[in-house]
């Protein structure tokens, strides 16, 4: 029960459901249903049976190169815990947790305060929330991760000042966003953004490091994969499409190991990060004009 609200959020599997109804997408009996239809699944399917999907699953990702590189994650998780360091018994909101992504266990330390939030039920959430309403009081955490999630909310503004008010005063922001990349989870799925897209929606906040978390090559591995997936509506050929894409194709994503601080990068990078300090003061658009850095 929140006493302030007079309203009781459920929990179900141990997660508490912390989303406000009246100003989100998601409602709170989806969450139930879902849990409902986990227990559901594991109550009555063969044992066996969801082994040899496991199975199949595995063998797959094994024989499937991804078409994914991430260039920069242990810098900037490697930056991270260096000023994690200074803080005593620091905490951690990471928007997007109910997964491990690229270098969130480098943060994992007995001393620190984890709370792994996300809009699914996943292996790793914690607690459900909408990041557009952040459940948590004014400077409560240390630093906030956004990692590939900005793109699947609908006012990522909005989300951007929700994480800066639940960050203590000099607390962290870190975000990774796309901008040369296809549409994925489907219908949650809306913003893309440049680099100096990218800064703005930071505006308030002092740059600490920013740059290219996936380039060219990339980008065009994706290109490649989402052209011969509209080939074809048959789930079994796009399946071989894709397997061929990547066996094809993964090799690009090492070309970003050469080009990526090149310029030019700027311009068709797969997607972007940002490291940033909040701050009192709001960067001017003409300042950030003049932060391009492409050519």
């Amino acid at each position: 029960m929140n006493v302030e609200c007079e309203t009781e959020f459920p929990v179900t599997g141990g997660i508490p459901i912390l989303i406000n109804e009246s100003e989100s997408l998601f409602t709170i009996e989806k969450f139930l249903t879902h849990q409902q239809k986990k227990y559901q699944a594991i109550t009555t399917k063969n044992s066996a049976t969801t082994k040899v999907k496991q199975f199949a699953k595995r063998m797959r990702g094994m024989l499937q190169p991804s078409l994914s590189l991430n260039l920069s994650y242990k810098r900037n998780f490697n930056m991270l815990n260096r000023l994690l360091s200074h803080q005593k018994n620091p905490k951690i909101l990471i928007i997007g947790g109910a997964i491990i992504t690229s270098g969130t266990e480098m943060l994992f330390a007995p001393e620190r305060t984890i709370v792994e939030s996300d809009i699914y039920i996943g292996p790793r959430t914690q607690v459900i929330i909408d990041a557009h309403h952040i459940p948590f009081e004014d400077e409560t955490f240390d630093l906030v991760i956004f990692q590939a999630v900005l793109e699947h909310v609908l006012d990522p503004p909005q989300c951007v000042a929700e994480a800066h008010r639940v960050l203590k005063n000099d607390g962290i922001i870190f975000a990774t966003t796309p901008f040369m990349q296809q549409v994925h989870m489907k219908a949650y799925d809306f913003t893309r953004y440049t680099q100096l897209g990218h800064r703005r929606l930071f505006r308030a906040f002092e740059q600490m490091d920013s740059g290219v978390i996936a380039g060219t090559g990339v980008a065009l591995g994706w290109s490649i994969r989402y052209f011969l997936n509209s080939l074809t509506t048959n789930k079994y050929a796009r399946s071989s499409l894709l397997l061929i894409a990547s066996w094809l194709f993964f090799w690009l994503k090492y070309i970003d190991y050469i080009t990526y601080k090149n310029k030019a990068t700027i311009n068709g990078a797969s997607g972007f990060y940002f490291i940033g300090k909040k701050s009192i003061c709001i960067l001017d658009d003409k300042e950030l004009i003049k932060m391009y850095r492409g050519i």
